[in-house]
């Protein structure tokens, strides 16, 4: 087989991750995206509400584009690769390189999308017991 071919499977293989993670960051850009069970960053603490969930998923939205957009880049690497490369050994050289780089940056965005959404609950957590610590000392 030719390794135009093999780098043009993978990277249509990637079209839908592509559509998935754009999708998912579409929504919670637009606020369609609510709280579930299959869609979105579910971890315990962004689960524990429909507000935590609102709050982590809107501070973690570059993330959530920066996977997309990084998915949609190994694609197109993959797609223009086709293109130039003919050789099998090179093809799977080729794709080892654009599938590791993509899985790390993949990887990267993702622990940062969750580490910035929790982030953003434990601040909102703790300005709202500021507040009602400041409206009892005020009582």
């Amino acid at each position: 087989m030719d390794g135009g071919i093999s780098l043009l499977i993978t990277g249509l293989a990637l079209a839908p991750a592509v559509l998935m993670l754009h999708m998912m960051a579409a929504q919670v850009k637009s606020g369609k995206l609510t709280r579930n069970y299959v869609w979105g960053l579910r971890t315990r603490k962004l689960q524990s509400s429909d507000e935590a969930w609102d709050i982590g998923h809107r501070a973690a939205q570059p993330h959530l584009y920066a996977l997309a957009y990084w998915t949609y880049g190994a694609m197109a690497a993959c797609v223009l690769g086709a293109l130039v490369v003919r050789s099998e050994e090179a093809a799977g050289v080729f794709i080892m390189v654009v599938i590791g780089g993509f899985t790390a940056a993949v990887l990267i965005h993702a622990w940062r999308a969750v580490v910035v959404a929790h982030r953003a609950v434990d601040q909102r957590l703790e300005l709202a017991e500021q507040l009602v610590g400041s409206n009892r000392a005020g009582s």
